[in-house]
């Protein structure tokens, strides 16, 4: 635009210096000039660009002026069509991430569970707890940037890679992304309210495969309240919501204040709260175990439980049920750090027992029994903490497991 103003400025002077010379001629003043040149460009209405031309000079302008015109009215079209395709294919591209939207969706819905089938009497339905990217595009023909987009414009799928979490067994893997499908219903994750003095809690689920889905099963089993972080305000700069750090981006610490406020709402209101968080760690020669168990600082410091006979009977009650899976506890490769959340926030050190569970990524990643071992976790913590013996799942999630008809997660609170 700005090279088209110029453009006009000058071939008026220049009309002005050619034909105003001229007696009696109509381009005797610039204004007249700018105003021909202009009625020019829109293609001579009432006769305006019918003024002689009388001189040589002012032809030679007039020449220059209509191919201005047609590079003006080239350069038009070529915007406008440059703009209707755009449009277009926005339209287009919107619909097809929708399409791709809804087969993500279809491609999680509940699947039938037959560990957790057998010797029940009825029938288990559960979502996938991951589907690869190869599995998506051979069986459903979805496109790998589809996937891509889907995941980064759309709640409730992320993309994660397999080669990130090598045990021993698979120092080889090279990359493999997978997507996962969770619960969404936070600015940071997921909030389930269940009525229970236990609120399990996923912080690292935006980060480490599998094990915001382990926690979700887990928590349903036992009808336990259920947190998670799924997201973080700086993907690029990841913020830990376990152990907290200062120097966080005003969204990042917004995110996290939310977090500790339902944190401590699910745990400050209820009789004898606990507050238990899973995470994942990845097996190697110097992290033995299957499952390690963190409940004070190095040396056993500031403990976070406040009966510690009780606790090594939930202990020991876990390794008996667990046999074939070697639990550390209490677990000296991880230690609580000064700024984990139950340190920073006094009002549930004080009130509420609190201990880290940290699972292998061979269990979260491959174990086909990690459905029974999250029900057989669940049936120790609601034995000993809630004193109730899990001999049945609790009524509502027993209803869920069955419900193969929702698509994928139940966003309801129990209480």
């Amino acid at each position: 635009m700005g090279v088209l103003v110029a453009a006009t400025i000058l071939v008026s002077v220049a009309l002005l210096l050619t034909e105003g010379r001229e007696a009696e001629s109509v381009f005797s003043s610039y204004w007249a000039c700018l105003f021909w040149t202009v009625m020019a460009y829109l293609g001579n209405p009432a006769g305006i660009g019918d003024w002689p031309i009388a001189t040589s000079g002012g032809r030679i302008v007039v020449i220059v002026v209509q191919i201005i015109t047609i590079a003006f009215y080239a350069a038009f079209t070529g915007l406008l069509v440059a703009l209707i395709t755009a449009w277009y294919k926005g339209i287009v591209r919107r619909a097809k991430l929708e399409k791709t939207y809804r087969d993500l969706i279809r491609a999680f819905r509940r699947q039938y569970a037959r560990s957790l089938s057998l010797n029940r009497g009825y029938s288990c339905y559960v979502v996938p707890s991951q589907k690869l990217f190869a599995t998506l595009q051979v069986n459903m023909g979805v496109d790998l940037n589809d996937i891509v987009d889907v995941a980064s414009h759309y709640y409730g799928f992320r993309i994660k890679n397999l080669a990130n979490v090598r045990s021993m067994e698979d120092q080889g893997v090279t990359d493999r992304f997978i997507v996962e499908h969770f619960p969404v219903n936070r600015e940071y994750g997921c909030c389930l309210d269940r009525g229970s003095n236990i609120t399990i809690i996923s912080p690292t689920s935006d980060s480490s495969v599998g094990i915001g889905w382990f926690s979700y099963y887990l928590a349903l089993f036992g009808g336990f309240n259920y947190i998670s972080k799924d997201y973080d305000a700086d993907p690029l700069s990841r913020t830990s919501f376990y152990n907290l750090e200062k120097d966080v981006s005003e969204e990042a610490r917004l995110q996290c204040d939310d977090f500790v406020k339902d944190i401590e709402k699910l745990s400050m209101g209820r009789r004898n709260p606990w507050v238990i968080f899973l995470l994942s760690f990845t097996q190697s020669e110097s992290k033995p175990g299957d499952i390690h168990l963190s409940w004070a600082k190095k040396d056993n410091l500031d403990p976070t439980v406040k009966d510690m006979q009780f606790f090594q009977d939930i202990v020991q009650d876990l390794e008996a049920r667990i046999e074939s899976r070697k639990i550390c506890a209490p677990s000296s490769l991880f230690p609580l750090k000064n700024n984990n959340l139950i340190y920073t926030q006094q009002s549930l050190y004080d009130r509420a027992n609190a201990f880290t569970m940290r699972i292998s990524s061979g269990i979260l990643k491959t174990d086909t029994e990690r459905l029974l071992i999250a029900e057989k976790i669940a049936g120790v913590l609601c034995q000993h903490i809630k004193s109730a013996s899990l001999n049945g799942l609790p009524a509502k999630a027993k209803e869920d497991l069955e419900d193969k008809t929702t698509a994928t997660y139940a966003l309801t609170d129990w209480s």
